[in-house]
């Protein structure tokens, strides 16, 4: 079976075993309706904000539906892993998606997944959801499991983190918090997750999250599995993704791991795997269990691929 097969068959099954790499945007997507949001006067222990403005873009109508497709292939630092590419035109084999894409400028990206009757045609109402890879960004689900809002957003471009805060997330977290410029017709939502960096990689700035603990523990359960391997390092990154069954959708992020592996007298190898896959919403805050299911590494590591 395919990967594209096994991802449609089995979404979840897939990303448990699998590190996924989703495209920054959609070939084809060119954004539409992209406007600045104000907040002036917003004050932050007495003090007014240095930033005053931001980039939203709302991903609505027709470009909220993509069509993806999994190919397995070297990305770069992340080492062997797949590929999610995407497309605003519908290709042979490719599967219908919701796609948030990323602003490389830095802004809020926001889409609207509509509440539609579960025997809808899944090219109009697809029963899956990516958004970007996540390189220090922080994505947000506000809403209805019926229907439901994503929101991802992070610094780019000209616009870094106002110096008031101490990081991004805590900056996106107040824009979120208290503007009512996102959510259902322009009315205030309240978020039911959020997912930060610190969830997925290791904090830039010192101190730990949560991320950093599973790649230090995922990487001593790497050692004991194969212990005639030299484990140079593991580096975690992150995706976030959504599956709907029947009208109800549930979101998952895949914390992944880069393993770069030393071997005498020859490259490293260097690959990924999930190290821990856990729902965010409607429901979040269970305790993460380092996952037992990723495809073998030593077989990989004789084919030369991921």
């Amino acid at each position: 079976m395919e990967p594209d097969e096994k991802l449609k068959a089995d979404a979840l099954h897939f990303m448990e075993r699998h590190s996924v790499v989703p495209a920054s945007e959609a070939q084809g997507y060119r954004a539409r309706n992209v406007q600045p949001i104000e907040f002036p006067g917003m004050k932050i222990d007495g003090n007014e904000l240095t930033t005053t403005q931001i980039r939203h873009t709302l991903v609505g109508g027709d470009q909220r539906i993509a069509y993806v497709h999994l190919e397995q292939q070297y990305n770069g630092g992340r080492g062997w892993s797949y590929s999610l590419m995407a497309s605003m035109n519908q290709k042979p084999g490719w599967i219908p998606a919701y796609f948030l894409p990323w602003d490389e400028k830095g802004a809020a990206v926001e889409v609207n997944i509509p509440d539609k009757p579960a025997g809808t045609a899944e090219a109009q109402h697809p029963k899956l959801f990516f958004t970007a890879a996540l390189s220090g960004c922080s994505v947000y689900v506000k809403g209805t499991p019926s229907e439901p809002t994503v929101l991802h957003c992070g610094i780019g471009g000209i616009f870094t983190t106002p110096p008031e805060f101490e990081s991004a997330s805590d900056f996106w977290d107040l824009v979120i918090d208290l503007s009512e410029g996102f959510g259902f017709s322009n009315a205030y939502i309240e978020r039911q997750a959020a997912v930060h960096n610190r969830d997925y990689m290791r904090p830039k700035k010192g101190g730990q999250g949560a991320a950093d603990g599973h790649a230090t523990a995922f990487k001593g359960k790497l050692e004991a599995k194969y212990a005639d391997l030299q484990f140079e390092y593991v580096e975690p990154w992150g995706a976030v993704f959504g599956i709907r069954n029947g009208t109800q959708w549930t979101f998952y992020l895949q914390e992944n791991a880069t393993i770069v592996i030393r071997r005498a007298g020859q490259h490293d190898y260097t690959t990924s795997r999930p190290m821990v896959v856990r729902q965010i919403f409607p429901t979040g805050g269970a305790a993460a269990v380092l996952t037992s299911k990723w495809k073998s590494i030593r077989k990989a590591l004789g084919q030369g691929r991921g």
